[in-house]
């Protein structure tokens, strides 16, 4: 995956359909405002009047999703920079009631624009006394007495740490000043956006932030300014993208890139990538033309509005990128949202049904780059990357899951390339995720084609059951929300279990037609659908047909008639009037040995005998079936305990009802299981 040139293509396609400084709006505020269903946002202007020589809040306005492009919002400087953007989100008023107007005025000056309309005015906003400016930046100060405050009693004495307003004695949030100020009593209108503007003796209304000089200072800044450069140029750098040689070329250009963006995972610091491991040596490496770095910058804003996504609860970019010729930006934004849907689709069918009918070539000269990343507002780091990936893979993936999926009807859910994150436990803290990357890995692995511990594998699937199982036992499931637990509680737990050790079932299968596992853990064999001569066998019969097709080994075959036991011991229970199913608290999901194993066995005989007034005739050809699969004691035990633990489950979910017939276990479908119940022998 060449990154700068996968971002320089989709800036030079959209670049000049419109206003370049638009590539530098955000188009959400940062940090974004939390509002309820029903809070009204507004945005206000903060009118420097020179003719009453007074600064007011005034003309309240329904904020809208064009408002940061109407008003050119471009979010915070960086803390280090000069505080000059002049729309702030309403928490950053602090700036604009301090240093924005001295810093702005230096930076014009900076920038060759000392004689410029914009410095005029801000040059007249000092003579009326509504500012004060100095030689240095972060100096300079808002002459708070002027603000008008009609709906206080006191005026603003000072702003305190650029966070809350002192009127008075009361230390007052910015939105609440400004509500105050314009008398609003209703907490559910919300300001969030201030917008500064000028009213000069004479003149209209001006809005600071679209006057043309302080558009063209954006530009120099950002260094957006088209530079001419003559040809054939043999003076500079060769730029790391287009490969052509100028005065213009350099790495500098880096600085200017947003923080969080795109841009930023290809760009370094660290003097050990650097040429010849000195300071000068980025030059050489990284270096880009003005023309590439304006390509860039647009390439960036394309990609944050148009690639980005959600990949198992994090941040990711899907960037297709052509083999032999560049791609057009329509088609490669067809791929995007193709690669999306696999992601976000409940049933690999529908995803397949769905590129067939948008006739996707999935066979082209392309491939697929994912970029899974996180970021905290100031920097961004990544995840992982998958790179160089064939849509034609994921048709392969997708189909295998839906063919997994068809083998084990009528016990398994549809799924898809997005119920991995579903099945593997990944737990929260107020960082985020913590350990997601395995997720990822896993991802990683099925589209890359890396190798699966089966053992790994395993060890998610009984650290789920343990996980999920924890938390449905609590009055509300405080962690592991990617299991969606909350489809299984009240006395759902059954459905849990199947749900998740049926798709694990289908995740090995597909793994082993991949090839992907160490080892071929199951021997599957082909079958006709499940269900087709059900109704013609006995329960045994069928059970054993479902062991034989998934290629249970002898020893995963007795666990699995122990684990049925287990779950008519625990329909019994629950026929009790047991909240809970004591039997199940008798499985250690942590890992059982082969005593363990045998310590549950005796429980269990225990527990029919209590329950059963006899055995029953199945009941007594699970035993029979357990005795012969088990074998003699003296001969060595192949499976490791997590391995003992996730056969015996299987067993045990084998004989919950019928996936088809209970309630959904993927996130986007919300229709309610009906109550647990399970299949009597």
């Amino acid at each position: 995956m060449n990154l700068p040139q996968i971002t320089a293509l989709a800036g030079f396609q959209v670049k000049g359909q419109g206003n370049s400084l638009l590539s530098l709006v955000k188009e959400k505020l940062s940090p974004q405002p939390k509002l309820k269903d029903d809070d009204k946002a507004f945005f206000v202007f903060l009118i420097f009047d020179l003719t009453k020589g007074e600064i007011l809040f005034r003309d309240p306005r329904p904020f809208r999703p064009d408002t940061p492009k109407d008003y050119y919002y471009f979010g915070n400087n960086k803390a280090a920079e000069s505080q000059y953007y002049l729309v702030r989100e309403v928490g950053s008023l602090g700036y604009l009631l301090t240093t924005v107007w001295n810093d702005l005025a230096l930076i014009l000056d900076k920038y060759d624009m000392g004689n410029s309309d914009l410095l005029s005015k801000l040059q007249q906003m000092e003579a009326a006394g509504l500012v004060t400016f100095t030689k240095r930046k972060g100096e300079g100060t808002v002459n708070l007495q002027k603000l008008s405050l009609p709906g206080l009693n006191d005026t603003l004495s000072h702003i305190e740490e650029k966070k809350k307003a002192v009127v008075g004695k009361d230390k007052l949030s910015f939105e609440e000043l400004v509500r105050r100020t314009l008398g609003v009593t209703s907490k559910k209108t919300r300001f969030v956006l201030v917008i500064p503007a000028l009213l000069c003796p004479g003149e209209p209304l001006s809005v600071l932030s679209c006057h043309p000089d302080y558009l063209k200072l954006i530009e120099k800044v950002n260094h957006m300014e088209n530079i001419d450069i003559k040809q054939e140029c043999n003076k500079g750098f060769v730029c790391s993208i287009c490969r052509s040689r100028g005065p213009d070329v350099k790495s500098g250009y880096s600085v200017s890139f947003s923080r969080t963006g795109v841009n930023k995972i290809f760009t370094t610091t660290t003097i050990n990538y650097a040429s010849k491991i000195e300071k000068s040596g980025f030059d050489r490496t990284y270096a880009v033309c003005n023309g590439c770095y304006q390509k860039l910058r647009a390439g960036e804003a394309v990609i944050e509005k148009k690639f980005r996504t959600r990949i198992a609860g994090e941040n990711a970019f899907i960037l297709p990128e052509g083999i032999l010729k560049p791609l057009s930006y329509n088609y490669i934004k067809r791929l995007k949202d193709v690669t999306d849907l696999a992601f976000n689709i409940r049933d690999a069918v529908q995803w397949i049904d769905f590129v067939e009918a948008e006739a996707i070539e999935v066979d082209g000269l392309y491939a697929l780059n994912i970029i899974v990343y996180r970021t905290d507002g100031n920097s961004v780091a990544v995840l992982q990357i998958i790179e160089d990936i064939p849509l034609l893979r994921f048709q392969l993936v997708m189909r295998l899951f839906a063919e997994g999926v068809a083998a084990l009807y009528p016990h398994a859910h549809p799924m898809s390339l997005g119920s991995v994150y579903h099945l593997i436990p990944v737990r929260k803290t107020d960082k985020g995720q913590v350990n997601v990357q395995r997720v990822l890995s896993f991802y990683r692995s099925l589209l890359s084609g890396e190798m699966v511990y089966s053992k790994t594998l395993i060890g998610y699937a009984v650290e789920a059951l343990d996980k999920g199982l924890r938390q449905l036992s609590k009055q509300k499931a405080d962690n592991y929300e990617n299991l969606n637990l909350s489809y299984y509680r009240e006395g759902k737990e059954d459905f849990f279990i199947k749900h998740l050790i049926m798709s694990y079932l289908v995740l090995f299968r597909v793994l082993g037609q991949l090839e992907l596992l160490e080892r071929p853990i199951f021997i599957s064999k082909r079958r006709v659908t499940m269900a087709d001569d059900q109704k013609k066998q006995s329960s045994v019969e069928t059970m054993e047909d479902f062991i034989e097709q998934q290629g249970f080994s002898k020893e995963a075959r007795a666990l699995f008639y122990l684990g049925a036991l287990v779950n008519r011991v625990a329909w019994k229970q629950s026929g009790k009037g047991h909240k809970t199913k004591p039997v199940l608290n008798k499985v250690n999901y942590q890992g059982m040995g082969r005593r363990d194993i045998l310590r549950l066995y005796e429980d269990v005989l225990d527990l029919i005998r209590h329950y059963f007034e006899g055995i029953p005739l199945y009941i007594g050809q699970y035993i029979e079936r357990f005795h012969n699969y088990f074998g003699s004691l003296e001969k060595a035990w192949p499976l490791n305990e997590q391995e003992n633990v996730f056969y015996i489950m299987s067993g045990y979910a084998y004989l919950v009802k019928a996936a088809t017939d209970f309630g959904p276990g993927e996130v986007n479908d919300d229709k309610q299981a009906p109550e647990n119940q399970t299949e009597e022998g």
